[in-house]
């Protein structure tokens, strides 16, 4: 189904393409002093191509950029709703529940017991075995969380599951010692408008299996 392409995206975080970027979370300016839950934005670096995470309280807003600053893909999650929208051709909108968009079977991420600080946030390192490949996984959790449990392609995600946290970095390493990554650029905390991280109430909803390999014009 076309509409589950707007997911893949995770996958490839994870998966990730192997990685010659140099990108530096060290020269981006750190998320301002905490003042209460977070609100804002979060921009992450991906081979090829970058997402910028729109947070608000249960909900999001994120956006699959491409290297000229283009986007190319988009989802919205609810989480009070339990729902993932991605937008489509025509100014419609396709729906799933997140436990539809859940993995059927799970690999399983253990702690390490090792913390390290991405962009001034605390964050937990846990360990996913994939075959012969390692994911060190950089969780925060004064963050609101993905929602998402998402793993490499081939429908397998992380438990603990990201419901709990934000992965502000995703470090791969296969048996050829070829990384990969993913990783935080930018948190800055702002006012975020709820009709950024809402659906747009006036789009029709079309079934599922609709082409949503395109964002909306």
């Amino acid at each position: 189904m076309k509409s589950r392409l707007h997911i893949a995206w995770f996958a490839l975080l994870l998966v990730a393409c192997r990685s010659s970027s140099s990108s530096s979370s060290s020269s981006a300016i750190p998320d301002a002093a905490p003042s209460g839950p977070f609100e804002g934005e979060i921009d992450l670096s991906v081979v090829r191509f970058s997402v910028t995470a729109q947070l608000k309280g249960n909900k999001s807003h994120y956006l699959m950029k491409r290297a000229d600053g283009r986007v190319f893909s988009e989802m919205f999650i609810d989480g009070d709703a339990n729902k993932l929208y991605t937008p489509i051709r025509g100014r419609k909108y396709a729906e799933m529940s997140l436990d539809a968009a859940a993995p059927k079977s799970a690999l399983v991420a253990k702690k390490t017991g090792e913390k390290d600080m991405v962009l001034g946030h605390e964050c937990e390192v846990l360990t996913v075995i994939d075959g012969q490949s390692r994911r060190d996984i950089c969780l925060a959790t004064d963050l609101p969380p993905l929602l998402i449990n998402v793993g490499p392609v081939g429908g397998k995600g992380f438990e603990p599951a990201f419901g709990r946290g934000f992965p502000l970095r995703i470090s791969v390493i296969t048996v050829a010692n070829m990384p990969a990554k993913m990783e935080a650029t930018r948190i800055e905390r702002k006012p975020v408008p709820d009709s950024d991280v809402e659906i747009h109430a006036d789009w029709p909803k079309v079934p599922i299996a609709a082409d949503a390999a395109a964002p909306a014009e």
